[in-house]
Parts: structure tokens; sequence; C-alpha cells
């Protein structure tokens, strides 16, 4: 039973990726915007993140050697990497349908290893 554990963490992660998209797809139906869902889904995310993160790393946060350089590096990458991306799946998902966007999401590993192996 123990070598077919990550098989069924692949199979759950899938699952959880599908059932996303499809009540995604119905929140937009409904009328939502698909930045709104961003901007909540960012809300929700920090919600539950940041005090799991202050409680873990209560004895290290006494000095801050990020700065502010730092913060403004992270705040972009979070900004560009996280949130566009979400935008524009998410309005993908609106635009199409919700079994397209589970497909592509599948296709992602196919397209950095073009994207890797035509760079060298």
């Amino acid at each position: 039973m123990e070598e077919y554990k990550p098989v069924a963490a692949m199979v759950v992660t899938q699952c959880i990726y599908a059932a996303l998209a499809l009540w995604s797809k119905a929140a937009f139906t409904g009328g939502m915007s698909p930045l709104v869902f961003v901007v909540y889904r960012q809300a929700v995310a920090t919600v539950v993140l940041v005090p799991i993160v202050v409680a873990t790393n209560r004895k290290k946060m006494t000095t801050t050697g990020l700065g502010m350089v730092g913060f403004v590096l992270v705040f972009v990458a979070s900004l560009v990497g996280a949130t566009v991306n979400q935008c524009l799946y998410y309005q993908g998902v609106h635009l199409g349908s919700s079994s397209m966007a589970t497909a592509m999401t599948n296709l992602i590993p196919a397209i950095t290893f073009v994207m890797a192996a035509s760079v060298g």
C-alpha cells in the first residue's frame, strides 16, 4: 500500500484542480467577475497563511533582514508570478469551458519541457 501513496496523491491533486475549475466556472456563470474572484482568493490565502507564518517563525521575527528593496522585489514577483497568472487562467475559464481549463493545466509540464529544450 505504501507504494501507491504518490499515485493517490497525484489523483487527489487532479481532482482538486478539476473541482476548483468547475466551482470557479459556476461562480462566473452566476455573475462573479474573474478579477474579483482572484482578489477574494488572494485575500483568503493571506488571512489563512499569515497567522501560520507568524506562529511558526515567532522567534525569528525579532529582526527583519528583508528591507524595503527586498519587500518590493517580493511584492512585484508575487504580483507578476501569481496574480497575473490567476487572472489570465480565470479569464480563460470564464470565456471557455472548465474542462478545457483542466486539460490545459495538464499541458504545463510539456510546454515547460519544450521551452527548456529549445533554450538548452
